[in-house]
């Protein structure tokens, strides 16, 4: 079985960092305990300019002495930085790597997805007008009918025809998802309809935010924007900006 990488790097049967850090730098524990004895010592209340000059003269040295121990902390972090940043950097490659493989065909399914789902619900739609117009001849009949048993039956293939027509119209209006919905060799594929916007006049934007534009950096801007489109979605108004909706494929097994 392989070692975890720190393991590697740093050894299998390492002691714990607690009792390293305990042993190493017990000095600057000393140090440290040192200066609380001496603040204990120190006037509680100034009353002259040599208590002030007292104290003036141990917040200088404890300044010096925490940049001395912040000085060490890095020092003593830069192995273990470098590492992470290392080992951060090579998996992030490979994710990076991965996406660039697999967003040409997210994008090509996204596109499919969105033409299956206009092309299904203008076939329902289609479907749902026919009905109606069913419906309607029906009813005719059933006005003209010389006869109640034939106004009878003309009335009730117009009431079914009607109900067809409603329930064409519901699988039109149906979701995304529900609309693209499938199945194939063990993987469901689907969609959703998100909203997503465009910055088309960033000085625009940038002006609705008063003297404060200018200091924000624009990821910050758009981090905002983002928010906003998510809570308000397509009742967004910003000046310099389109709101619209967007299909996305999914998948899950």
């Amino acid at each position: 079985m392989r070692s975890p990488v720190v393991d590697q790097i740093f050894g299998a049967n390492k002691a714990p960092l607690g009792a390293v850090l305990q042993t190493d730098f017990e000095d600057l524990a000393a140090e440290v305990e040192g200066a609380r004895t001496r603040a204990n010592a120190l006037p509680q209340k100034v009353k002259s300019d040599d208590d002030q000059a007292a104290i003036g003269a141990f917040v200088v040295d404890m300044r010096d002495l925490a940049k001395r121990i912040e000085g060490i902390r890095v020092e003593e972090g830069k192995p273990l930085l470098e590492a992470q940043r290392g080992l951060n950097a090579h998996f992030k490659g490979l994710v990076e790597e991965l996406t660039g493989v697999v967003n040409p065909l997210q994008t090509a399914s996204d596109d499919y997805a969105r033409r299956k789902a206009a092309e299904e619900r203008a076939r329902r739609e289609r479907e749902a007008a026919d009905a109606r117009a069913k419906a309607e001849a029906e009813r005719l009949k059933s006005e003209q009918a010389r006869s109640a048993e034939t106004a009878a039956k003309a009335a009730a293939r117009a009431a079914e025809a009607e109900a067809r027509a409603d329930r064409h119209e519901q699988a039109a209006n149906a979701s995304t998802a529900d609309t693209v919905r499938a199945r194939h060799g063990g993987v469901t594929s689907s969609a959703k309809t998100v909203w997503a916007f465009e910055i088309t006049d960033y000085p625009a934007l940038t002006a609705t935010l008063g003297p404060l534009g200018n200091f924000i950096d624009q990821a910050s801007v758009e981090k905002a924007v983002r928010s906003m489109v998510r809570i308000q979605k397509g009742s967004t108004s910003l000046p310099g900006v389109r709101v619209f909706e967007e299909t996305k494929s999914t998948f899950r097994r």
